[in-house]
């Protein structure tokens, strides 16, 4: 049975069934939920058989579970060969302190899960142990079911308690959470089983692999439910319903197997998801649909060679290349923003800067300057201090110079410069390493500012400089601050973290496909901390995602590695 989607852009998100129509669009009018773009990890799901060597408690790493604040561990030398799905944990979880957390995160749809539960000694608990599920790895978890374990005054033997729960449709992450605890009884979790759903929605395929904005897309799946649609995400994570969809096109085709919609606007590069008319994900693609390049700016618009140009836009990443004016720059990621250096060979006068993808080509008019500059910078660089804005550099030589004049911005893309002031040349004309500073002392906290200099020579003809930027911190108590530096990183980054109290801050850092690739805790004490995380030498080049987990608070944090 064919099914069209209305033509009605609520933020591409439409409604499908003629009799649920109203209700389904009324609903997504209220949609504001989000979604971490390949957030799934891998099958199995329940535990991994034949381990010659486990991790031990309380930071086991096997592939699809997480855990903190665990004093035993479910990966024990007593795994047998079976694998997911419908494989069943043997070694025991114990939960002893308040926070406690074992996660599952898995890629194909569940159908429920279960497990025992006990307090081994006997004793009194009392406290509320929960399980919790979410569509997405790490993000919005809700309680399945009512507490499985919320008691005052009980008095518990080492029997233990049986527990199946069924789980709802697009379910991609469990987790067993101690919420709360008063005394030493613990709880402990053993034999947990996720069983799969037989009858899940699957995607197999889609087609074309790359595409932009407005283009057509073909999914073909399994038992597609009549009242869905096809999403896709935004920079952010969140959901864009697809333009135009419609449920079974094909009536040649088996009714539930294909499904096709338009590319959104704001859509980026990522997976392509299915939603049933709780928006909940009932299915995701297993690879990236690629999305055209969309350059919206570059700067400076005339360059010499060497000079490095940035490129605003969206799509801007998975590049086959980068030319200017006929030849290949070379580029990468410098404080989250795509920068190309003029080559050596490119030719002088108006030309092009073009991109490549794997989603598509887009290009932007681009001039070669042939003149050397009069003065040669070799570094321009803004430092945030109590004070303000530190702006620094320094020129290796400098010919007939007359003096720097310094602007700032809070809009790059609006190139809305203004002057802060004016620094001196200390030798019109020097062949000897010259240093000059300026303090901004009227930058506004909490905002980033971006600085560029204005070389003005003696005859009045001037230059402008690289533009850098600044963010001082607010720094007021509480307000849970995460900075991670520098992006794109190569094995290390700093976190500078803002905790209400002394404890631990969680670091996870997962891979494009949602696979956790590392995870570490680190003590921090009450107020701002900096901290490094020497991250794993075998990590491969791309996209990365890491969590910080402080004072209750999980923030994600998109990082590149070089």
């Amino acid at each position: 049975m064919k099914q069209t989607l209305l033509s009605v852009n609520l933020k591409g998100i439409r409604g499908v069934h003629a009799v649920m129509l109203l209700a389904f669009l009324s609903l997504f009018m209220s949609f504001g939920a989000s979604a971490q773009t390949g957030a799934t990890a891998a099958f199995p799901i329940a535990y991994y058989g034949k381990w010659s060597t486990l991790p031990s408690a309380p930071n086991s790493t096997v592939p699809g579970w997480s855990q903190t604040g665990l004093s035993g561990d479910p990966f024990n030398t007593n795994l047998g060969s079976s694998t997911a799905p419908n494989a069943t944990s043997t070694g025991v979880a114990n939960f002893t302190n308040a926070g406690a957390v074992l996660q599952v995160d898995f890629a194909t749809s569940a159908d429920k899960l279960s497990f025992l539960y006990n307090t081994k000694n006997t004793g009194t608990f009392n406290g509320e142990f929960i399980v919790e599920e979410s569509s997405t790895i790490n993000g919005v978890y809700t309680t399945v079911g009512t507490p499985i374990v919320s008691i005052t005054g009980g008095t518990y033997s080492s029997s233990s308690q049986s527990v199946t729960l069924p789980l709802k449709p697009g379910t991609r992450s469990v987790r067993f959470r101690l919420k709360s605890i008063t005394g030493s009884n613990p709880v402990y979790v053993d034999r947990i089983n996720i069983s799969p759903n037989l009858n899940a929605t699957t995607i197999d395929s889609f087609t074309p692999g790359s595409g932009s904005v407005g283009d057509e897309v073909v999914v073909t799946g399994k038992n597609i439910p009549e009242i869905s649609a096809l999403v896709f995400f935004n920079s952010a994570g969140e959901m864009l319903g697809a333009d135009d969809v419609v449920v079974n096109p094909d009536p040649t085709k088996p009714t539930g197997t294909v499904i096709s919609g338009k590319v959104p606007v704001d859509a980026v590069t990522g997976k392509i998801g299915i939603i049933d008319e709780n928006y909940e994900i009932i299915a995701l693609s297993s690879s990236d649909f690629y999305i055209a390049p969309d350059i919206t700016s570059i700067s400076p618009k005339i360059g010499a060679v060497g000079d490095k140009i940035k490129v605003f836009g969206t799509n801007l990443t998975n590049i086959n290349f980068i030319r200017i004016n006929g030849f290949n720059a070379i580029h990468k990621v410098i404080d989250g923003v795509l920068t190309a250096t003029v080559p050596a060979d490119a030719n002088p006068g108006v030309g092009s800067l073009i991109i490549s993808t794997l989603g598509g080509i887009d290009s932007e008019t681009f001039t070669v300057d042939n003149n050397p500059l009069p003065v040669e910078l070799v570094n321009f660089n803004a430092t945030p201090t109590s004070l303000g804005a530190k702006l620094s550099w320094q020129t290796a030589s400098e010919e007939n110079n007359a003096y720097f004049e310094v602007q700032s911005t809070n809009n790059l893309k609006s190139g809305d410069f203004q002057t802060l002031g004016r620094v001196e040349t200390q030798n019109s004309n020097s062949n000897t390493l010259l240093s000059y500073d300026f303090l901004d002392t009227k930058t506004a906290k909490g905002t980033t500012v971006y600085y560029r200099l204005k070389q003005v020579d003696t005859d009045g003809t001037f230059e402008y400089s690289k533009v850098v930027s600044v963010n001082i911190k607010q720094g007021a108590k509480g307000q849970g601050l995460v900075n991670v530096f520098p992006n794109p990183f190569k094995q290390q980054v700093n976190i500078e973290v803002e905790a209400e109290k002394a404890g631990a801050l969680v670091a996870t850092l997962y891979d494009a496909t949602g696979q956790k690739v590392f995870a570490k805790s680190i003590s921090v004490e009450a107020g701002v901390n900096a901290k490094t995380l020497d991250l794993p030498s075998n990590l491969r080049s791309g996209l990365y995602f890491l969590t910080t987990q402080v004072d209750g608070t999980t923030k994600t944090t998109r990082l590149i590695k070089e």
